[in-house]
């Protein structure tokens, strides 16, 4: 599933979430984690990787087997604040 924010200034963001049925270590992880240049963070309690690419942040997490991918203009918002909306996004089941 996909979503799109749009933020002040003409700026937007877009999350995605990507649920799996499949057991294998890299099922649910978007592009940034498996990049050369990927480094890790830390996105609440769980491990995330994040990217700059062509001016824009890609942060990869998962929170159990929930997968999310976040993607944002690196000129328009710093790595601290999609640090901080990431930590805040749960999976669907955590929500009810």
């Amino acid at each position: 599933m996909r979503q799109t924010y749009h933020l002040p200034g003409e700026v937007w963001l877009e999350l995605t979430q990507m649920v799996t049925t499949e057991q294998y270590a890299s099922a649910g992880w978007g592009r940034a984690r498996y990049e050369e240049e990927a480094r890790p963070v830390m996105v609440g309690q769980n491990t995330g990787y994040v990217i700059q690419r062509f001016g824009w942040w890609v942060l990869d997490w998962k929170v159990g087997d929930t997968g999310f991918e976040l993607q944002a203009p690196a000129q328009a918002l710093p790595l601290d604040d999609l640090l901080t909306i990431a930590a805040a996004v749960q999976p669907l089941e955590k929500m009810r």
